[in-house]
Order: structure tokens, then C-alpha cells, then sequence
């Protein structure tokens, strides 16, 4: 680190230390203790002969500890910090759009799609993702993101009846694929197409480009124009699967043929503080005052340093307050509020309770989808493994 990158976060700390020089001054400049009560009774010519003071051996070694301590409680406050340059984060320069299709052809095997669904957010590999869902009219559920947390989110409210335009319109579903991919401008394209079958309109893969299609037929059988579409872009075509065999079929084929890039495509610098490391050496000197009147000194500094240091901000999860406020529409029998709230938490406990909250509704699919995500984040649970074979039977 060169001397050019030494900064003060906070340098209007250091107009403090005009204060502290003239306290220094002044408190060098008074009198002793024996010198001011023997000043009014003796001429001033004769005290100098007949006084010795002690403080005039002990009072430098006192201000240099009271002015070392200010020094450093002020240098600490001003917030003294070098800049360093961090090392690139790479990415993959992928993108990739889940196409999922939501109509009556695909609402029996909609639970397990949506465990399927988390499986793969969760195996990804690094790179941009969006979710897409279709009917009669394709609806972009999330724009490609890097935070696949924020699609699981999602995931547990994809329902048939949320189109509002009935029918099967996989080809406009695919255009508007087309267009995310070419506002996206990454080198690698993978298009994951859910689907129950082809249908009957043309699809219109010339429009894709060099997007390689990869697709999970979720009805019986094979589809042929589906083999042919995923064979023709480089994909892949599995069937679903109770195993998770297809996931990793799928996994696999969108992890080859992207490279890594530098994400954001810049490189970032970071200012670190160093104002806490100053702390030690207030305390060694605070340890070398120890006598009476001086430590109350040495204290002030100290004590002020630490109550006006900034505290490292700590990452806040929000969703904190939504899980209190579910357990307690749980607690009150007020199931359906508080399956929504808990479906805002990512962790097992959240999808557990969400579950619960289902099967009191009797929605027993909805509960056993929210019991595997939960199995998936801790697999050896006995609360979790025990409901989700109740609701099973």
C-alpha cells in the first residue's frame, strides 16, 4: 500500500485536536499545587529558592501520556484508512430463463415441479436467471437476476389460476424469452422450457438464436418435436422424475460452454478503517497512568472514543418481523395469513411452518411441497421427515 492511498474517513475529527493543545498548553503553563498556595504568603523573587517543586519532574511525563492518549483518540475518531483494491468477482457470462407452463395440462404434477424448481435454483452455477410463466399470455415472473433467493420466493404461489388469460401459448412464451435474452447481451443463453407437450402452433426456435434449449416434459411418453427442438439447439430433453436424475441431466448440460467475466465488469476498491487498532495503544497508556487523578484523565479519551467509534452496520434479514407476525396468526387459527407471511422466510424453519399452515387449511399438496423444500435445507429433521409422512398417508 503506497502512502497516497492513506485517507481520513472522518477528518473533521481532527479540527478536536486544536482543543486538545491548548488544553495541553495551559495545563503546562499552571502553577503546582505548593507553588499556588505558597504564592501569596512569599515574594516571588524568593520562590524559586525556596520551593521545589515536584511536579516539575513528574509534570512533562504526565502531558506527554495525557497528550499521547488525545492524539490517538482523535486519530481514532477522524477514522484513519487505507484504500485497497480488491480482486475482480467473476461470474459466468450466462443467462439463462425458466419457462414454465401453467394450464390444465400441467396443474397434476404442479408440486412437484415446484420441488423440481427449487432443486435447480439451488444447483445452478453462476449467472443470470429470470422466470417465466405462461398460459394463453407469457408473464415475466422475475427479470434475470444473480439472486436466485429472490426467485424461490416466487415459487410456492405458481398456480394454474394465477394466468388470467386461459389457454396454451407456448410460442409467445418463447418470443418473450427471445427478448430477454437479446436485452441480456451474455455470451452463453439457456432457455428451460417446463412443459406438459409442444402443442400445436409452430415454435419459433429461429427467433431464439444460438440459445441452447434444454426442456422437462412433465406428461407420459415423448414428445417428438420437443426431442427434436432440444436436439437441435445443443440441449437437452428429459422426462420427469420422481429421483432427481433430471435435475442433474439439466444442471449439467447449462453448465458447458460459458466463460467466466468479471462481474458488473469492473473492478471495485474498498476504504478500510484502521481507527479501531488505535484503541490498543490508548489502553496501554490508560495501564501506564495508573495513579490516582491521571486515570481520570486517560479514562475520558477513551471512554469518548469508544461511545463515538461507528459500529459496523449489520446486515438486517427483514423478513424477521413477517415471521413473528405469521406466528402469531398461526397461534390466533388464522392459518391462511400465516402461510403467506411464512412463505416470506427462506430458511427450514419458514417452509415447515408454511407447510403446518397449509395442511390446517387441508391443503395437503401445497403442505407436502413445503415440507420437501424444508426436508432439502435440513434432510434429517424428525418434526419435519414426521409431518410431511402424515400428510403423505
Amino acid at each position: 500500500m503506497m502512502l497516497a492511498d492513506f485517507t481520513f474517513i472522518r477528518p473533521l475529527w481532527l479540527l478536536a485536536l486544536l482543543p486538545l493543545g491548548g488544553l495541553l498548553w495551559y495545563w503546562w503553563r499552571s502553577p503546582g499545587r505548593d507553588e499556588s498556595r505558597w504564592r501569596g504568603l512569599i515574594d516571588a523573587h524568593l520562590l524559586p529558592h525556596l520551593l521545589v517543586d515536584a511536579n516539575s519532574v513528574k509534570k512533562p511525563a504526565m502531558l506527554a501520556l495525557l497528550g499521547a492518549s488525545g492524539l490517538a483518540a482523535v486519530l481514532a475518531l477522524a477514522g484513519p484508512a487505507m484504500e485497497q483494491a480488491t480482486q475482480p468477482r467473476y461470474q459466468r457470462d450466462a443467462t439463462r430463463v425458466l419457462v414454465l407452463e401453467l394450464t390444465s395440462a400441467t396443474a397434476a404434477q404442479l408440486e412437484q415441479v415446484k420441488v423440481k424448481l427449487y432443486a435447480l435454483l439451488k444447483a445452478l452455477p453462476d449467472g443470470q436467471t429470470a422466470l417465466l410463466v405462461y398460459g394463453g399470455e407469457p408473464y415475466l415472473v422475475v427479470p434475470p437476476t444473480t439472486d436466485v433467493k429472490t426467485i424461490s420466493l416466487f415459487v410456492p404461489d405458481l398456480a394454474v389460476d394465477v394466468i388470467p388469460v386461459p389457454g396454451n401459448r407456448p410460442e409467445r412464451a418463447l418470443r418473450m424469452a427471445a427478448d430477454i435474452f437479446q436485452r441480456s447481451a451474455t455470451g452463453q443463453r439457456d432457455l428451460l422450457w417446463i412443459t406438459a407437450g409442444a402443442g400445436a402452433a409452430p415454435l419459433p426456435l429461429a427467433e431464439l438464436g444460438a440459445t441452447r434449449l434444454s426442456v422437462l416434459q412433465l406428461s407420459a411418453g415423448v414428445d417428438p418435436a420437443l426431442v427434436a427442438a432440444a436436439s437441435s439447439t445443443g440441449g437437452t430433453w428429459v422426462s420427469l422424475r420422481a429421483d432427481d436424475a433430471d435435475v442433474r441431466q439439466l444442471v449439467s448440460a447449462m453448465q458447458t460452454g460459458s466463460d467466466w467475466v468479471a462481474a458488473n465488469g469492473v473492478n471495485k476498491s474498498k476504504v478500510v478503517d484502521l481507527g479501531h487498532w488505535l484503541l490498543l495503544p490508548l489502553m496501554l497508556l490508560g495501564a501506564l497512568a495508573f495513579r490516582r487523578g491521571l486515570v481520570a484523565l486517560l479514562l475520558a479519551p477513551m471512554l469518548l472514543t469508544g461511545l463515538l467509534m461507528p459500529r459496523p452496520a449489520l446486515a438486517l434479514d427483514t423478513s424477521w418481523p413477517a415471521i413473528w407476525a405469521a406466528a402469531a396468526h398461526y397461534r390466533a387459527g388464522e392459518f391462511a395469513q400465516a402461510a403467506t407471511l411464512f412463505a416470506l422466510g427462506t430458511d427450514a424453519d419458514s417452509h415447515y411452518n408454511r407447510g403446518n399452515a397449509l395442511a390446517k387449511q387441508g391443503q395437503l399438496a401445497d403442505a407436502l411441497a413445503a415440507y420437501e423444500v424444508a426436508l432439502q435445507l435440513r434432510p434429517s429433521d424428525a418434526d419435519i421427515l414426521f409431518n410431511r409422512d402424515l400428510v403423505q398417508l
